[in-house]
């Protein structure tokens, strides 16, 4: 899934905050923590590659 942070383009507080897909549609806080926990484990990756 495409994740789109909207804090980076929004100058509208209330709009800040919020994270939505490709296609708009608001991504939930669990779905947020899965795209975390999937670059923290891509991330880990590419530093043992790395060493």
């Amino acid at each position: 899934m495409k994740v789109i942070d909207t804090r980076a383009y929004s100058t509208d507080r209330k709009q800040s905050s919020i994270w939505r897909s490709d296609c708009g549609r608001a991504i939930s806080c669990i779905e947020k923590i899965k795209v975390l926990n999937e670059n923290i484990d891509e991330l880990t990756q590419i530093a043992q590659d790395a060493s």
